[in-house]
């Protein structure tokens, strides 16, 4: 059975495309080498979760449409889904860095955006849930596909 993990280390803007995307530096590694990986079709859901950061100012009444009262931002300041991501993830022997694009629109998750426009300075917190298909071949050559394990996150 093979097992990946899964490590964000960077992010940066596409320069050159039509609409606005993020690449994120995704770190893939292979914790059972003697099993090489052929190829990984990754899906992602990327969640924001605004309750790991502290907010400062304006930034209270600029979230209360999302949160409620700030005196209530311990029950009602959930994780929200933000977007999905795919990639194929070419051969992984022992590990691999590949870019994760994200699409970044304005109409694509309300939620999203007004969190996003709420905030002055500072980083986001995300949550990265890994899902797909892996495939690889075992000892004895054959081809063999199997599901990324739902505990699989960064």
């Amino acid at each position: 059975m093979v097992d990946l993990d899964f490590r964000i280390e960077d992010v940066r803007v596409e320069k050159y495309s039509a609409a606005p995307l993020l690449l994120f530096a995704l770190h893939v590694v292979n914790k059972t080498p003697d099993l090489p990986v052929l190829n990984v079709m990754l899906n992602c859901q990327i969640r924001v979760e605004p309750a790991r950061r502290r907010y400062e100012g304006d930034e209270h009444d600029r979230l209360s449409d999302l949160f409620g009262h700030p005196s209530r931002w311990g029950e009602t300041m959930r994780s929200f889904l933000w977007t999905h991501a795919s990639v194929s993830v070419p051969a992984v022997n022992a590990e691999r860095r590949v870019d994760l694009p994200a699409p970044c629109s304005y109409d694509f998750n309300i939620a999203a955006t007004k969190y996003f426009h709420g905030l002055e300075q500072g980083d986001v917190p995300l949550n990265f849930l890994f899902s797909g298909s892996i495939f690889y071949r075992d000892s004895e050559c054959r081809l063999q596909i199997e599901q990324v394990a739902w505990s699989k996150e960064c």
